[in-house]
């Protein structure tokens, strides 16, 4: 599965494919409303969600997905086209629970990365090395546009967050090369 240069034709060929073939088969169904939000959350969603931890497809695509299982979830509830919040707000707060895909692909992706980041050992130094390198090439020609750092950075700035490199990292990295 692996593709060279951050193309991910593949696993956006596959998921595309796994997602119509399952939002169909729940379409095709007569759900109740719960039972269809149900559904998507423990079916659809849950196959996309770890794949999607690390293949980058589109948000334009995620947020495609999400409309599709709304329009699932308003036709068996035989609802009028409500807005996309009250599908995606928590049933305590007044919503429907149904989880967007979007929300939930952007969670888990910041959560690998973060992971990757604090992680000790070869794993942490070569995600840490990447982000560095990104950081310096990222306002050139020459930037990975579609790296996993040039993702993340993207959904970050996104909701106006920023990540920090705490200085206890920092002063056990400079203790390391003395």
């Amino acid at each position: 599965w692996y593709e060279e240069g951050f193309k991910w034709k593949e696993h956006r060929k596959l998921l595309s494919k796994k997602f119509s073939d399952l939002n169909e088969s729940i379409s095709m169904s007569s759900p109740t409303r719960e039972e269809a939000v149900y559904c998507i959350n423990a079916t659809i969603n849950a196959a996309l969600k770890y794949p999607l931890r690390v293949a980058n497809i589109s948000g334009t695509t995620l947020r495609e997905w999400d409309t599709a299982n709304r329009k699932v979830a308003s036709r068996a509830g035989a609802l009028p086209a409500l807005a996309a919040m009250v599908y995606h707000l928590p049933k305590d707060k007044g919503g429907m629970g149904l989880e967007s895909l979007e929300q939930a692909v952007e969670r888990g992706q910041l959560e690998a990365y973060l992971e990757a980041l604090n992680s000790t050992g070869l794993n942490g130094e070569i995600t840490r090395a990447g982000r560095r390198r990104y950081q310096s090439t990222r306002t050139t020609l020459n930037s990975e546009k579609k790296s996993i750092h040039a993702i993340n950075e993207g959904v970050l700035a996104k909701h106006g967050w920023h990540i920090m490199e705490s200085e206890d990292r920092k002063e056990r990295s400079e203790e390391r090369r003395v």
